[in-house]
């Protein structure tokens, strides 16, 4: 049901699908209402990946809707997780998705991860760049370790944020396999 994304659809597809082990990172920004939500909560629907939307609120409260949104995926109740940080968070969500994905939820397909509106959260926690670095670091391609393929992407409408993530010396300069605008 995604008309006219082809290209889109595509890069989304091979960045997912990619054989490569290990936390790839895609960054994806644009303008608002031009479907890159829709389009991603597709993706995740495809692949059996958890999309969760953020929104503006304190980081207690984001955590908690964040630890409810990967019970919900896991099929536990929600507030299932107690998160007290995003270091804990995201690193339970890869362990929780990459077993999902192998007891034959969506086999085949690499773990993902959507976060959108991502601005949203490092609104709240400024250093939440810093912690996925951490996280790539000690899961990504380079870390030598076994982690299964697990995707991590984040959306958000605020351009300049966004492409601030990738720039200069920023925490995540160089760690994106893929920029979509």
């Amino acid at each position: 049901d995604v008309f006219d994304r082809d290209a889109e659809w595509a890069d989304l597809a091979d960045f997912v699908h990619s054989p490569l082990p290990g936390l790839r990172i895609a960054v994806v920004y644009g303008r608002r209402r031009q479907g890159k939500s829709y389009l991603l909560r597709r993706l995740a629907g495809a692949v059996g990946g958890l999309y969760h939307l953020a929104t503006e609120q304190a980081e207690p409260v984001s955590l908690r809707r964040f630890g409810d949104s990967l019970a919900a995926r896991a099929g536990l109740s929600p507030g299932s997780f107690g998160f007290s940080d995003w270091e804990r968070a995201l690193r339970t969500a890869a362990e929780v998705l990459a077993v999902r994905t192998r007891s034959g939820d969506s086999p085949g397909a690499p773990a993902l991860l959507v976060l959108d509106e991502f601005p949203y959260l490092s609104q709240e926690t400024p250093g939440l760049p810093s912690i996925v670095q951490a996280l790539y670091d000690s899961l990504g391609p380079g870390a030598g370790g076994s982690a299964g393929p697990l995707r991590l992407i984040l959306c958000g409408s605020a351009i300049s944020v966004m492409s601030d993530l990738l720039s200069g010396t920023k925490a995540l300069r160089g760690r994106a396999a893929l920029e979509l605008r």
